[in-house]
């Protein structure tokens, strides 16, 4: 993650760098990226950038969280919105980031971030993504959402987990088989309609 002096910079600075870096790894795979192409468009010193990031690796992962976190980490949001209805908001979750993958930028960056570090970032779109599910669970009892059977914590984080399973393995089938927007949804609602079936 940045050091703290990557937030003295302004904020044109700091998204100068990101841009270089989403630009450099939506390009190349994180083998292939370099570090030369990254500060020489961003404009900076190959020094500075080394006090800003520890090393590849580490700006690597602060473009790939960001773009991620982006998406989710807003979810409480998508939750009310859905009124409490957690398997609407990972249907609209899934929506956004299909949406979003039309842009071809963004869907090679995903897929360069599949081919180097496929488990990685399996384990930050399965995991939570920023959000708690005591703050899940508690809203949808709240707004007692009839979308399935009553479900104790314990069932519900299970639950939760085959939904995020499902979102992980619609976006790497999207960008594999380079589906459009129509067919990767299509193919998340019929994953999901499958799971509900079991558990309605």
């Amino acid at each position: 993650m940045p050091q703290p002096t990557f937030y003295n910079l302004t904020k044109l600075k700091r998204a100068k760098i990101f841009n270089a870096g989403f630009l450099e790894f939506s390009s190349n795979n994180f083998y292939n990226a370099s570090i030369n192409r990254i500060v020489s468009d961003a404009e900076i010193p190959k020094g500075s950038f080394y006090q800003y990031f520890f090393d590849k690796d580490d700006f690597y992962w602060y473009i790939i969280n960001r773009v991620l976190d982006e998406q989710i980490t807003k979810y409480d949001k998508l939750l009310e919105g859905a009124n409490g209805n957690f398997i609407k908001a990972e249907e609209h979750l899934f929506f956004h980031f299909a949406v979003l993958l039309e842009n071809y930028k963004y869907r090679n960056l995903i897929r360069n971030v599949f081919d180097s570090s496929y488990f990685d970032v399996t384990n930050s779109l399965i995991s939570s993504g920023g959000v708690d599910y005591d703050m899940i669970y508690g809203l949808v009892n709240e707004k007692r959402a009839k979308i399935v059977k009553k479900m104790t914590k314990e069932e519900f984080i299970i639950v939760f987990g085959m939904m995020r399973n499902i979102l992980n393995n619609s976006i790497i089938t999207l960008i594999s088989k380079d589906l459009t927007t129509k067919d990767a949804i299509h193919f998340y609602q019929t994953q999901v309609n499958f799971l509900l079936k079991g558990i309605i």
